[in-house]
């Protein structure tokens, strides 16, 4: 049996480097390029810090649907608070939300995502209590929809598509 020499061992590590290299990678800038588009998805809201939860199941045969948390960064004095912050005018609503004529319509399918994801049941809770009290802010748009909770610095965006 031949052995190789050490000059050859270095060239095959070198081929097999990129092999195993590239698709972890490619995961890395997948989850980069997602997680960019979600901080922007959620500008409306304000400025945000931290990624609490981010969770989805893809739809390729079925529905997608998923939810972001993001731990909102504290206003400047000049942003206001509560409804000056959120004004109902640019879209927001105040909670208690109430899904409209009591059932949910085509408008109301995001409240789905909020328990697809596998979010924790502690968060999922937070979130949908701040949905049935007042002192939160609701923004509904084509197939998701921000929800803002200032009493716990939280911004989720919850979609269902």
């Amino acid at each position: 049996m031949r052995t190789m020499k050490p000059w050859q061992v270095k060239v095959v590590a070198a081929m097999l480097v990129p092999v195993f290299a590239m698709p972890v990678a490619l995961y890395h800038y997948y989850q980069y390029r997602q997680l960019r588009e979600l901080r922007a998805s959620v500008t409306d809201a304000g400025a945000v810090t931290d990624v609490i939860f981010t969770g989805a199941k893809p739809g390729l045969l079925s529905v997608a649907c998923g939810t972001a948390v993001f731990r909102l960064a504290p206003a400047p004095a000049a942003a206001g608070k509560g409804a000056a912050r959120y004004p109902a005018s640019a879209g927001w609503m105040p909670t208690p939300y109430v899904p409209a004529a009591g059932a949910l319509t085509y408008q109301d399918l995001w409240l789905h995502g909020l328990r697809c994801a596998g979010m924790d049941e502690v968060l999922a809770g937070q979130i949908d209590t701040a949905l049935k009290t007042p002192g939160s802010y609701v923004k509904r748009r084509d197939v998701d929809a921000l929800i803002v909770v200032p009493h716990l610095n939280l911004v989720a965006l919850v979609y269902y598509d």
